[in-house]
């Protein structure tokens, strides 16, 4: 894994700090954000960051900027209390944002944190919460190199199970979660788009190596 010294100008490194202004301007301009800027800037990528939310991540930098991200946790209930207790305000606002912009989006935001938040399991398992590459740079195997860094984190941490889920129409993000060992796991309705559920279990999968 080349470059993962915080302030390499171009190649793989963890995610700090001090990337959270172009990772969420990456994030908004590739993936949906009902809940609003505000909320990415203060609230959600600043908990990934925090040392007791168990968040983690990469980034692929090419000249001093970040092209490509991946952004997960290690445990939901850690990861849960951590964004309540450090940025509750942000939480209640972002959900007042929601109700006035769209009552259905937010009843269903609801439910889909209910179950991401008390998915029971006796083993550490993990979530990938986004995954984005500027458009700029695809098709250059930047993606691979994020996940397969990704995974490799969370088996040198111990982790029994990732789970993620992607629009059913991301054909390239499937494609390349399936060439890591992820396995369909079902199917959600998000927004009223569906969304395949991806689950790798590592004590089963080859991927990746």
């Amino acid at each position: 894994m080349q470059d993962q010294v915080q302030g390499s100008q171009t190649g793989l490194r963890p995610f700090h700090p001090a990337d959270i202004p172009e990772v969420v301007n990456l994030h908004l301009s590739i993936l949906p954000a009902n809940t609003g800027r505000r909320f990415h800037e203060r609230a959600l990528y600043p908990t990934m960051c925090h040392p007791a939310s168990t968040g983690y991540g990469f980034v692929q930098v090419r000249d001093g900027k970040v092209v490509g991200f991946i952004v997960g946790i290690q445990d939901t209930s850690a990861w849960r209390w951590t964004l309540v207790r450090t940025q509750g305000l942000e939480c209640l606002l972002a959900a007042a944002r929601l109700m006035l912009k769209e009552w259905g989006a937010f009843r269903k935001a609801v439910k889909w944190a209910r179950r991401f938040m008390t998915n029971p399991s006796a083993k550490p398992e993990g979530h990938i919460f986004a995954v984005a590459i500027d458009k700029a740079y695809r098709s250059r195997g930047l993606g691979l190199q994020l996940l397969q860094a990704f995974l490799d984190y969370c088996r040198s941490h111990g982790m029994a199970r990732l789970w993620t889920y992607t629009p059913k129409a991301n054909a390239a993000f499937l494609r390349l979660a399936m060439h890591c060992g992820f396995r369909h796991h079902g199917e959600l309705s998000v927004g009223g788009e569906t969304h395949v559920v991806l689950c790798l279990d590592f004590d089963k999968s080859g991927g990746s190596e």
